[in-house]
């Protein structure tokens, strides 16, 4: 006869046993079964190899409703959970009689078919990703480690001390209140408004000017800016790139004067030009000399002089010259021009300061 329902172990109740039809059609309900004059009355308990006796159990005919009856099942027979399977046979009455029920736990059994908020179904967690400790552990925060009546974690109370911004601390344990002023607070609330700066302190107007300083379009308007600027210095010194290589425009003049130059010895302690070589015979030097004599009587290269009867002139004669000043006044002195072949130098001896 099928699957009886769920019953609530170790608690007397009643169950509907049903339909009793004659065994000689199968079908004419019978209504005059009775447990204690039947052939069988047995209840077989969940995993049993033997059967419990149910003969003296109570089992009533259900009025108006022919082949149906309330059978009492005492908390006696109840007391194993599981499956349990009510057998009745009268051969000579009806049919055999097979009514299947599953006892439950009370606190499965109410948390299903009891009134709202009876009980609820017991789920304990035994397992944290299938490691009982983890959920003993977590039960132990929930005993200990956490208080309802303050709604707090246990060890983490040193919060409730902080009641002020005075109370809090930078990296280096120093308050933080007399950092954090409300001046400097007010630079970042400055950031969050909307306005046109113009070199303002006003907080309408600072994101504007923050939000100008460097947009990419700026970028590359200096960038552009700085290629020009390079590009023409780059063609103002480009030919010295040319010009001082060796053998460039440079180079060769430089060489010409290191050339000349190293013909002129100078007085080891004074570094005056001790004489003029014979290669500077040539050389016109009118208005622009730089010469006089030093106290041996040799030319040295010290003021503007000109020879008094025009330019002076380096040459390898010999003889007495007369000496004047640039602007053509006070002789300055006489000497005597000589010059040694063999050392290649014209001096001028035997000066006569005037």
């Amino acid at each position: 006869m099928g699957f009886g329902g769920y019953l609530k172990a170790d608690t007397e109740t009643n169950v509907t046993i049903g339909p009793v039809v004659a065994v000689a059609n199968g079908y004419v309900p019978i209504t005059n079964l009775d447990l204690s004059t039947a052939d069988e009355a047995e209840l077989i308990k969940h995993n049993a190899t033997t059967t419990t006796n149910i003969a003296a159990l109570t089992m009533a005919a259900i009025e108006d409703c022919d082949g149906y009856y309330a059978l009492t099942l005492t908390a006696a027979v109840l007391d194993t959970e599981g499956r349990i399977t009510v057998a009745i046979n009268d051969d000579s009455l009806c049919l055999p009689v097979r009514v299947d029920f599953e006892v439950v736990n009370v606190n499965v059994y109410d948390s299903l078919f009891a009134a709202a908020t009876t009980d609820y179904l017991q789920v304990d967690t035994l397992q944290v990703g299938g490691d009982a400790q983890s959920a003993t552990d977590a039960k132990d925060f929930f005993d200990t480690g956490y208080n309802p009546s303050t709604h707090k974690v246990v060890g983490v109370v040193t919060t409730d001390a902080c009641t002020t911004n005075t109370d809090m601390r930078g990296t280096d344990s120093a308050a933080l209140a007399s950092a954090w002023t409300s001046t400097r607070a007010g630079y970042v609330d400055k950031l969050n408004v909307t306005g046109t700066l113009a070199n303002s302190d006003a907080a309408a107007t600072y994101k504007a000017d923050v939000s100008a300083l460097a947009l990419e379009a700026t970028l590359t308007t200096i960038a552009g800016y700085l290629d020009t600027e390079i590009a023409a210095i780059l063609a103002d010194t480009g030919e010295l790139q040319t010009d001082w290589v060796n053998g460039g425009r440079l180079d060769l003049l430089i060489d010409a004067i290191k050339a000349k130059s190293d013909l002129l010895t100078f007085e080891a302690t004074t570094n005056f030009i001790k004489s003029v070589p014979q290669d500077f015979n040539d050389v016109s030097v009118a208005d622009a000399t730089t010469l006089t004599a030093n106290s041996a009587g040799e030319i040295i290269r010290k003021m503007f002089w000109r020879d008094s009867g025009g330019n002076l002139a380096v040459t390898n004669a010999t003889g007495a010259t007369s000496l004047t000043k640039t602007n053509g006044t006070t002789e300055a002195g006489t000497c005597t021009v000589s010059y040694n072949a063999v050392s290649g130098k014209t001096t001028r001896t035997a000066m006569t300061w005037v």
